[in-house]
């Protein structure tokens, strides 16, 4: 099995699961993140342009690397991550969420899903790159 990319596995997985125990029910529950994140993917393909240029722009912060080549390989993986049965998806996003784990409350959730609902694909970007930017970020590991 590949490893995806760790852009990718930043892409989606984060966007639904938590590295602390859930306080009252406000956390999205494993299978809540994993269903969320397997739901996204078809909308992260049928936006790939949009969707890898933002996440290589979270990812970089403004650091000086090749982006066009980092977006070439987001958009490589992307042809394949965002393909399959639900299941099929949903495997891939329970190794990312396993592997990069991420606090998402269900009002993070629903502001990040109320994004999918947008007229056009960058104007869906625009809406969901903030708000995964502010999970990534909290997410983040923590420098010594």
């Amino acid at each position: 099995m590949r490893m995806p990319l760790a852009l990718l596995t930043l892409l989606l997985a984060p966007v639904l699961a938590w590295a602390e125990a859930p306080a009252a029910g406000d956390q999205l529950t494993d299978d809540e993140a994993i269903t969320m994140c397997a739901e996204a993917l078809p909308k992260h393909l049928e936006c790939k342009q949009e969707s890898c240029a933002t996440m290589v722009k979270i990812r970089t912060k403004g650091k000086a690397v090749d982006l066009k080549a980092m977006e070439g390989k987001c958009l490589k993986e992307l042809e394949v991550d965002g393909t399959g049965d639900l299941a099929a998806r949903k495997a891939r996003c329970a190794t990312w969420i396993k592997a990069r784990p991420m606090s998402v409350s269900r009002a993070e959730a629903k502001e990040l899903t109320a994004c999918w609902s947008k007229p056009t694909c960058q104007v869906r970007f625009d809406c969901w790159a903030p708000k995964m930017a502010k999970l990534m970020e909290g997410a983040a590991p923590k420098k010594k």
